[in-house]
């Protein structure tokens, strides 16, 4: 017998417009079903909502998780604006997290700052392939 390897990780965060009215029930069943469905596939992360706007934080097993923002992508609920995959993660930053929802006033406490910062230095390196000039929807 070989050694188990430990499967690839990657988180995924991204940013997503309400394309239709969610209020605290919606948002409460939204939560219920991906809460589930995240502990069936082992998936961790967290979700916020303000003013029309989705950001959440996934991550998991490699395939799981693109399945998923693959998934996300094509929910006609919302329209994603910008998603950023980190594929070198060696551990979960949010292992017993199957789909929490944050508040405002939690976003201090799960040090997000450092979250945005391993995120904007990951891709500031990578430059579009265009004549300096980002296309729209990228930042």
């Amino acid at each position: 017998m070989g050694i188990k390897q430990k499967p690839e990780l990657t988180g995924i965060i991204y940013l997503s417009q309400a394309l239709i009215d969610f209020d605290r029930q919606s948002i409460e069943q939204l939560l219920k079903v991906a809460t589930t469905k995240n502990y069936q596939f082992n998936i961790t992360g967290y979700l916020y909502y303000e003013d029309e706007h989705f950001f959440q934080y996934i991550e998991g097993e490699t395939v799981q998780v693109n399945r998923l923002m693959e998934n996300i992508q094509h929910d006609g609920r919302h329209s994603v604006l910008i998603d950023v995959h980190d594929d070198t993660l060696i551990s979960r930053r949010f292992p017993g997290w199957n789909m929490r929802y944050i508040y405002k006033d939690q976003l201090r406490e799960i040090t997000m700052e450092k979250v945005f910062l391993k995120y904007l230095i990951h891709n500031s390196y990578r430059k579009p392939e265009t004549n300096g000039n980002l296309p729209s929807g990228t930042w």
